[in-house]
């Protein structure tokens, strides 16, 4: 059995989680107990259950969620879109990509067929790869798109304040 690991840092999902399949689907009614909300949302108004789950298995760390999105059809956590104070994190079939925001060269946006098509470029292309997010609807991608900046600007705003 393969654990979940970060593919730059390494770490892994905390133990418990390490031998578990990922959530039940929650399905649309959220039968299983576990479910995402629809469209993007902000970190505070997701449930106990689904906050627990992205802390105890490693996906979310020391940091505060800005805004949520789970891109999978049954809303079963399976494929997330998840922005931090700290990190843009894509998290799909077992894999966490995560780039800090002060790693961020640029972040382009587009809107095909419904489906918005985010573009994150880092800094430094051998440590971190180009990471792509794909939102439901192009209101919701323009949300996303422009918290992301906001949040990539005042990193960048912080760190020269501290030079």
């Amino acid at each position: 059995d393969e654990a979940i690991k970060c593919r730059y840092c390494g770490s892994t999902l905390a133990k418990q989680y390490q031998y578990t399949e990922k959530p039940k689907s929650a399905g649309w009614l959220g039968a299983s107990g576990i479910s995402s909300p629809l469209g993007v949302c902000p970190g505070s108004k997701l449930s106990n259950k689904v906050l627990k789950y992205l802390k105890e298995s490693g996906i979310v760390q020391d940091e505060n969620i800005l805004l949520y999105h789970d891109l999978s059809v049954t809303r079963n956590l399976s494929t997330l879109a998840i922005l931090t104070n700290k990190n843009i994190i894509s998290y799909e079939s077992k894999l966490i990509d995560k780039i800090p925001l002060n790693q961020i060269k640029s972040v382009t946006g587009k809107s095909s067929w419904g489906i918005f098509k985010i573009v994150i470029t880092p800094k430094v292309e051998k440590t971190f790869k180009e990471m792509k997010i794909e939102i439901t609807g192009k209101k919701e991608g323009v949300l996303f798109l422009t918290r992301l900046k906001q949040e990539i600007s005042a990193k960048k705003a912080y760190e020269a304040y501290k030079k």
